[in-house]
């Protein structure tokens, strides 16, 4: 998400200003969110880069928040930012209770972006990692469904892009749908992955 505290700014986008949420935080960098956005296999390296003494980190104890991090994505888009949190409100319900109401997540942790190279600001992610929109609103274990739609519909204001997740992203009746188990890799535990049993072309295996 793009983030700013200069009130005058002119972009055609809305940019979240944090100074205005008296819900706003940084995220501290002992959390789970700031070892995974710094891709770091040791959760104590964060910490020792925000400046921690040793006790303090290997003791859970360190008040710093988490270290700015660059993020890159294919084709070498990258983005700069810092680690924030703050309560998000989605239209909803919780267990089929006001379907219409909306609902609350506080603690919500996302990147504040301040400047990115090739690669627009305000992706959510969607994979398996602690990071990810399902994942962190509870949803990843019971399923999210998306349309995705052609990149010439992206500045029609009349064509959305549905997304639905938790109980009513699966039907009610299963009818017509298949199902496949995904498999989980070792190297990149984030992705999506299923088996691939065999191909076939115009009825030709």
């Amino acid at each position: 998400m793009e983030c700013s505290n200069d009130h005058s700014s002119s972009k055609p986008t809305p940019m979240f200003l944090p100074s205005q949420s008296s819900s706003n935080t940084m995220d501290l960098c002992g959390s789970l969110f700031c070892v995974d956005v710094h891709s770091s296999d040791n959760r104590f390296d964060p910490c020792a880069a925000a400046g921690c003494d040793i006790a303090a980190f290997t003791g859970g104890l360190c008040p710093r928040p988490c270290p700015p991090f660059s993020y890159t994505y294919g084709g070498g888009a990258l983005v700069l930012g810092y680690l924030a949190r703050d309560s998000i409100t989605l239209h909803g319900s919780i267990h089929g209770i006001d379907p219409l109401s909306p609902v609350e997540f506080p603690g919500f942790s996302f990147g504040c972006v301040g400047s990115s190279i090739r690669e627009p600001i305000g992706i959510a992610g969607f994979g398996k990692g602690t990071l990810s929109l399902p994942s962190q609103l509870g949803f990843l274990g019971k399923g999210f469904s998306h349309c995705f739609l052609g990149f010439r519909f992206a500045r029609n204001p009349n064509v959305t892009s549905p997304l639905v997740m938790g109980d009513l992203a699966l039907p009610a009746a299963t009818d017509g749908f298949l199902f496949t188990p995904m498999l989980r890799s070792v190297t990149y535990p984030n992705f999506y992955y299923i088996g691939l049993e065999g191909v076939s072309l115009l009825g030709d295996g």
